[in-house]
């Protein structure tokens, strides 16, 4: 009996420190493990999707997020895109391709916060610095 939940379990241990680690050959790989083993029953801790309304308390911090692009803004070293959810958007910065308009992603990124002050109070919002994102299907 021993022998029937060692094979099974060592594979799930692999599977996971591959995908919380991440692959050295390619960077999405750990990302992409991460969002297919969350969607199995017991493991949705591997993938927590933070609300976007939620994303201000991980300023500094890495956050994973989800929800479907609704605009591009070009910039002169990237592009920003928009990434809304039921609870709110946020800007996405990346110097890779962005997802195109209207495809739903899971983005896991750096939270920032650009402060904009207006008469002493700080009116700024949160953006996010992409680190990697996924294409949902």
């Amino acid at each position: 009996m021993l022998k029937r939940l060692a094979y099974p379990s060592l594979l799930g241990l692999i599977l996971i420190s591959l995908s919380l680690g991440g692959a050295r050959a390619n960077p999405g790989l750990g990302f992409l493990l991460r969002e297919q083993l969350g969607n199995l029953p017991g493991l949705g801790w591997l993938s927590p999707a933070t609300p976007i309304a939620d994303l201000g308390q991980h300023r500094g911090g890495t956050a994973s997020f989800e929800g479907q692009v609704t605009r591009h803004l070009p910039l002169l070293d990237g592009t920003l895109y928009q990434v809304t959810d039921s609870s709110g958007a946020i800007w996405v910065q990346t110097k890779a391709t962005p997802p195109e308009i209207g495809q739903p992603v899971a983005v896991q990124a750096t939270i920032r916060h650009e402060p904009i002050l207006m008469r002493g109070q700080d009116i700024g919002e949160a953006y996010a610095e992409e680190l990697e994102h996924v294409v949902k299907e």
